[in-house]
């Protein structure tokens, strides 16, 4: 048996890894809905990929037409599954409808339907030295369908890149969408989630370069598919982390309708507004990191488009920058009452406390209200 060398590892923990992200998910039950369930299927098919990548470093073939499924174009699967966990996060798709299915047509031709029917039979010399060869040497193909192919080898992850990029157009939609209702840092968290689908399609992209560049020259090292596989697999255990830690959806229904139909009149909106102001200041609401625009309108009885219009009329800010200058006040607060007692200062426990929940988030709303970063402000207050 051959000796285990440290790609043939580096696979064997990375499907240990996707298992343990697995039980992660379905434990998670209670918030499991349409998004994780798309995640999960992501991660299943990292599983088949990184085992498929583990059998050929091990040089064990399995004669199956369904196993080897980057030769037969797996990655198709990829780019709709994340599409369509983006559009059910932001609340774009709530349910599976047959228009869903469109999208993993091809995954379903390609790797499913010929190779089951024994129209795609690819020999286990072409899976041993890749599909790549099959383009560079026809010699080796069985049929024009091997070459075909190689083609869709190489296609998968053009296909997949278009995808994640329409991926991360739903999430800039998506967060202009939300800039006006809600107050709960979601914007920082989609923006993180916009860098993991970032890194995803740099990585497809990278591996249509990194392929093309193999098929035109003579330069080919077996152990460089690991080039694109590897940082994918660590943006999709990302992902998944992120799901688990953040399984709520940023639904569109939290975004308020048109000022016209709130039936406020300009000359009470001073008055609401006073009173909002007092309301979120005697209950400290601003504390609470998740606190929405409709949880505000639960507790003050004003319709979510009422009070996204007096915010917007007398603060001129949206609902989310609003009660996040109702933080760094107390942040400041809270830093001065402490130095007044000669107390420890820690900056990101104050505003954790204050009602952020993102570092990122807070240092921009602090230096945007004082034009000062946190630490500058304390030392210039020292």
């Amino acid at each position: 048996m051959n000796s285990w060398d440290f790609w043939s590892v580096i696979s064997l923990v990375g499907i240990l890894q996707a298992m343990v992200l697995l039980v992660f998910l379905v434990a998670n039950r209670k918030n499991y809905f349409l998004p994780n369930l798309f995640v999960f299927l992501v991660v299943l098919w990292l599983i088949w990929v990184q085992a498929e990548f583990l059998v050929i470093r091990r040089s064990f073939l399995i004669h199956s037409n369904l196993f080897f499924g980057s030769r037969h174009g797996v990655w198709l699967l990829l780019g709709p599954l994340v599409y369509d966990y983006v559009l059910s996060l932001v609340g774009k798709k709530d349910r599976l409808t047959w228009k869903t299915t469109l999208h993993y047509v091809p995954f379903v031709i390609f790797v499913i339907v010929m190779p089951l029917a024994g129209l795609a039979n690819i020999p286990d010399r072409v899976i041993s030295y890749g599909m790549l060869s099959v383009l560079k040497f026809p010699m080796l193909a069985n049929s024009w369908l091997d070459k075909v192919y190689g083609y869709v080898f190489i296609l998968q992850f053009a296909h997949a890149s278009v995808y994640l990029i329409l991926s991360i157009k739903s999430i800039v939609k998506s967060q202009k969408e939300l800039k006006q209702s809600s107050s709960d840092n979601r914007q920082e968290k989609l923006s993180f989630l916009k860098s993991l689908v970032a890194g995803m399609s740099l990585s497809t992209i990278a591996s249509v370069i990194f392929i093309s560049v193999l098929l035109t020259s003579q330069w080919y090292v077996r152990e460089m598919d690991f080039v694109y596989i590897l940082p994918l697999t660590i943006c999709v255990y990302l992902l998944s982390y992120f799901v688990i830690q953040q399984p709520f959806s940023f639904r569109r229904g939290d975004v308020p309708q048109r000022y016209q139909k709130s039936g406020l009149r300009d000359v009470v909106t001073v008055e609401h507004f006073i009173k909002l102001k007092d309301l979120i200041v005697q209950k400290k609401l601003y504390l609470n990191p998740e606190l929405r625009l409709n949880d505000l309108s639960e507790i003050s009885e004003k319709t979510p488009h009422q009070i996204s219009e007096v915010i917007n009329r007398e603060a001129g800010v949206s609902f989310f920058e609003f009660i996040n200058q109702f933080r760094i006040n107390e942040v400041i607060n809270t830093i001065n009452i402490k130095k007044a007692q000669n107390q420890r200062i820690s900056i990101l426990e104050i505003a954790y406390a204050s009602g952020f929940n993102n570092k990122v988030s807070f240092n921009r709303y602090f230096k945007k209200q004082t034009g000062q970063t946190p630490s500058a402000f304390i030392q210039k207050n020292q």
